[in-house]
């Protein structure tokens, strides 16, 4: 199948902005992609340095981090000397699976987000994502010859609602096991485990970068560092019903910051009718998300990023300033949101801009721009 690869964020960063941290020397600016590197998607690697053999090697390393952590949490295929989240599933009703500390560690922040967004944030539905998976797999192909996908009945999507629930997963971090009791249910990390590489990505390399630099996976923003002239870093949101230009600019986070949208308009198929249905599944109705376009969510960690913006991409905009409140409170991270939906969908606070709604949280205020 063709895979299309969307970068919903942008970071928009000149070379001047950095700064010379030492004035005697002169920055260079690397960049460097790898388009196989996991996730089924292009992991871009920016960084202002002295030294590009060094620049180099902190690519090597976010590379090396990106393809371990997508064999960890990868569901579909088996990799060679790793029990991941596949193992875990394929013994589902079985028995315990010997894991990583990372894939522990993955588990319990997933279940920390179930816990912040009253189980809006649910991996342990992995059973009906499967099912949305395999049609879409084939709604896309479909799409591409130019017809209309099909979609699975509510009466098939309910016959899995039960196979689902925490308390039917045991993480064990003393043993370094996790064990699902029941057989017919599946963990799927997919609205998390993609920030959480780009996190381990930008922690490991904090300490190594010497004047600034950015992680892009996948459109997953991470920046390293905070740039030496003191200002902030500018991110710019696509327009989410256009040609991937810039719809907003979010001017917002000196130093390491998170930048994650969750939209619409990624893996995506058109259905009967031409409606689209994309990958983003609501728990509660299990179907596809339908209030906004994109969801954008900016603080410090990636993981929490990647997790609040997708619970939020299924509750309202107040539901998900309290969430976001929630977030702050018990991490001590602050956390800011931007809302995009139709006109005609637009709810309480929302702005009008370029023909859709938009709304943001009050940290954002005037900190974006066009």
């Amino acid at each position: 199948m063709k895979k299309t690869v969307i970068l919903p964020l942008f970071l928009s960063l000149a070379l001047a902005a950095c700064g010379p941290a030492e004035p005697e020397k002169e920055i260079v600016r690397y960049s460097n992609l790898a388009a196989d590197a996991g996730f089924d998607t292009v992991l871009i690697y920016t960084e202002f340095g002295y030294d590009n053999d060094q620049m180099a090697s902190h690519f090597k390393t976010a590379e090396e981090i990106f393809r371990s952590c997508d064999a960890e949490f990868d569901i579909y295929n088996d990799h060679e000397g790793i029990n991941g989240l596949k193992a875990v599933n394929d013994n589902a009703g079985k028995g315990p699976v010997k894991v990583s500390s990372t894939l522990i560690d993955l588990l319990q922040k997933a279940k920390q987000f179930y816990d912040l967004s009253d189980g809006k944030f649910d991996i342990t539905i992995g059973a009906p994502l499967k099912i949305w998976h395999e049609y879409r797999e084939k709604g896309i192909a479909d799409t591409e010859a130019g017809k209309e996908g099909s979609i699975p009945s509510q009466e098939e999507l309910e016959a899995v609602r039960a196979c689902r629930g925490w308390d039917k997963v045991i993480v064990n971090e003393t043993d370094q096991t996790v064990q699902i009791t029941d057989p017919c249910v599946r963990l799927d990390a997919g609205g998390i485990a993609k920030g959480y590489a780009a996190e381990v990505m930008g922690q490991q390399l904090e300490g190594s970068v010497e004047v600034c630099g950015n992680i892009n996976a996948g459109g997953n923003i991470r920046t390293i560092g905070t740039k030496q002239d003191g200002t902030d870093w500018n991110v710019g949101i696509r327009d989410p019903q256009g040609d991937g230009s810039s719809y907003l600019l979010i001017v917002s986070g000196a130093g390491s910051m998170s930048f994650v949208t969750s939209g619409d308009y990624e893996r995506f198929y058109t259905g009967p009718g031409g409606k689209k249905y994309h990958h983003i599944i609501d728990p509660d109705t299990l179907q596809p998300a339908s209030l906004y376009h994109s969801v954008t969510v900016i603080t410090k960690d990636s993981a929490a990023a990647d997790a609040l913006s997708t619970s939020l991409f299924t509750m309202t905009a107040e539901e998900g300033k309290k969430m976001l409140a929630a977030y702050t409170a018990e991490s001590g991270n602050a956390a800011e949101a931007v809302w995009i939906m139709d006109q005609s969908a637009a709810q309480p606070g929302a702005e009008e801009h370029k023909g859709m709604a938009v709304i943001y949280t009050d940290g954002l205020k005037g900190k974006i721009s066009e």
